[in-house]
């Protein structure tokens, strides 16, 4: 067997990053994908020009990935959102999200502005991991009494993490999340999220790693608590002395084999992932660019219009997509989540019907692979990069690693893996001479 060959499953950004870091370090690195193109949930596809995410994609810049995109020399360019609104029973006002707009909006009056200044003053200087055993929910309703800020900071968290489950998620990562939101642009991306993986494909071909499209892993085969190889659907076995798993975890369950990491497996079967409705559009106009982006504060609901900041639809074509963050304890009801979206364009942009070029809803499309949970220990109770019951197997992901959250946790996890397997390599080495 080749002893110097690493395997690395899922051509998301996070196996991208790890492939790329062990290609050059000098590795023969091969890069496995199930898919016919790379990208994983950060593929964009372009019916009729429009540049469609798979539901609103936005880059928090600052943190892990911001790095890690800079040190593989991952190239992407972006615009910057603005003109935020939040919606009441009253309509439409402007969003309290810079000074300028606080003083101006009517959304809240001018005790919640005092008290929802106090509250992002207090934030600036907490340490979020201090809150990874609180819920978002509960640190809000310690945070004010004031039930019109309470409302505010809830559509927030539910807009940052994708859920409207506040009463499980730690309040670390979302405290870690406005942190960086207030140091650091939101980034909307040129051409999709899929110019992310495309850039990352690039250096990683630069680096030498072998990329397989169509590529299914069906098994990891063990010899005791050592991977050997990977077993492909097409019955190809490639030969390996080390594999990163960067794939949602529940795909991680499927190949290993059954005996394998008891422990392992119990700890991905009690991940929560998280799950959004969707509603992208690519319309031939938008009817009203004046409120692009727009929070509900009454409902867990969410629409944007990332075309106007952004280069992702023809000449005087929009992109719009609509979320509805979802609760994972709760039954799903497609047609009613649809018709909620709907209901949402229709107020913020009347006529929108009537300019529909490209339309598709997506009932439960994963968001991200783990909730941060409390009960759990928050963003540091997440699966570590290193498979303690298997000697060369490593995992990254979204739901993988203390760092993070979506591609933050994603693309710090990757370099973790990658990290962690190189110098493991050395030591291996070291002690074999």
């Amino acid at each position: 067997m080749n002893r110097q060959h690493s395997v690395v499953i899922g051509g998301g950004l996070s196996g991208l990053a790890a492939a790329t870091y062990l290609g050059r370090a000098g590795l023969r690195t091969t890069l496995l994908e199930r898919s016919p193109s790379l990208g994983g949930r950060a593929a964009t596809d372009t019916p009729s020009g429009f540049a469609l995410n798979r539901g609103a994609h936005a880059l928090y810049t600052g943190g892990a990935a911001s790095a890690v995109l800079s040190e593989l020399g991952a190239i992407y360019t972006a615009g910057i959102p603005g003109r935020l609104f939040g919606r009441d029973a009253n309509g439409l006002h402007p969003f309290p999200a810079t000074a300028l707009s606080m003083l101006r909006t009517d959304l809240i009056d001018a005790a919640d502005k005092a008290d929802l200044l106090r509250i992002l003053m207090r934030v600036s200087g907490l340490r979020a991991a201090t809150l990874a055993n609180i819920t978002v929910a509960a640190w809000i309703d310690s945070a004010t009494r004031r039930p019109r800020v309470r409302q505010l900071l809830q559509a927030i968290a539910r807009t940052y993490l994708y859920t409207a489950a506040l009463d499980l998620a730690s309040a670390d990562v979302f405290v870690d999340r406005f942190q960086q939101s207030l140091k650091h642009p939101v980034h909307y991306v040129d051409g999709g999220w899929q110019s992310i993986a495309d850039s990352l494909r690039s250096v990683a071909l630069a680096a030498g790693v072998e990329i397989l499209e169509s590529a299914s892993a069906a098994e990891i085969q063990l010899d005791g608590e050592r991977a050997t190889g990977v077993v492909l659907r097409n019955g190809r076995r490639i030969e390996c002395d080390a594999i990163i798993a960067a794939m949602p975890s529940q795909d991680v369950l499927h190949v290993l084999p059954e005996h394998a990491a008891p422990r392992l497996r119990q700890t991905l079967a009690d991940l929560v992932p998280v799950h959004i409705a969707c509603l992208d559009l690519g319309l031939e106009s938008l009817p009203n660019p004046r409120q692009p982006i727009v929070f509900d504060v009454n409902q867990p609901r969410f629409l944007t219009a990332q075309s106007e900041f952004a280069r992702l639809a023809p000449a005087g074509g929009a992109v719009v997509h609509g979320l509805l963050q979802l609760d994972p304890r709760q039954q799903e009801h497609p047609a009613a989540d649809r018709a909620a979206l709907e209901a949402l364009m229709d107020e913020v942009q009347p006529t929108w019907r009537g300019r529909i070029v490209e339309q598709r809803f997506l009932p439960r499309m994963m968001a991200s692979g783990a909730l941060p949970l409390a009960r759990t220990g928050g963003m540091a109770g997440r699966p570590t990069p290193r498979c303690a019951e298997l000697d060369n197997v490593y995992l990254a992901g979204d739901w993988v690693g203390p760092r993070g959250y979506l591609a933050d946790a994603a693309l710090a996890s990757g370099r973790a893996a990658a990290h962690l397997l190189l110098a493991e390599r050395v030591e291996h080495t070291l002690l074999a001479a």
